[in-house]
């Protein structure tokens, strides 16, 4: 059975992860929205409890628990290598804009070669990012879990992502 996001054991996990790590990475996949998502930092609990009543009945909401993408900072030759030394070549990388698009949206990309990361943070130059190995989310363990977000009368109805 799905977690509910309003349901104790998912919040009271999910800010206490904020409280320990000083920030978590929640990735927010929308259902029937031809695989819309967004990877969102939070780094208090009213920003998540916010965020989490704005969002749309049946998205999944995927929360984890240790720091996500750790090479930050404005994309420049520095960050470019440091993020070639941490994601290495085949392994799915993630890069996060963390600052609002002007369209109000943190805009995000993934790949999987060393070519595609270079070319996606030298896209971004000046701007900030963050950067890292792809979270696995598939499955929920100690450090990664979803929950469902109700509809209107409270059930959870899984969507289709």
């Amino acid at each position: 059975m799905d977690l509910s996001t309003p349901d104790f054991e998912f919040l009271s996990r999910a800010e206490s992860w904020i409280r320990d790590q000083g920030e978590i990475l929640v990735l927010f996949r929308y259902s029937r929205m031809a695989g819309a998502k967004d990877f969102l930092f939070f780094n208090n609990e009213e920003g998540l409890r916010k965020r989490l009543m704005n969002a749309p009945s049946g998205t999944s909401v995927i929360v984890f628990r240790q720091k996500q993408l750790p090479i930050r900072g404005a994309v420049d030759a520095e960050l470019v290598e440091a993020a070639l030394m941490t994601v290495p070549d085949g392994e799915e990388f993630l890069v996060v804009d963390l600052d609002v698009s002007v369209l109000g949206y943190f805009h995000w990309t993934a790949g999987e070669t060393r070519a595609e990361l270079i070319k996606e943070l030298t896209d971004r130059n000046g701007k900030r990012v963050a950067v890292g190995i792809y979270p696995p989310w598939l499955y929920d363990t100690e450090d990664v879990m979803e929950a469902i977000v109700p509809d209107a009368d409270g059930e959870v109805r899984r969507g289709v992502y």
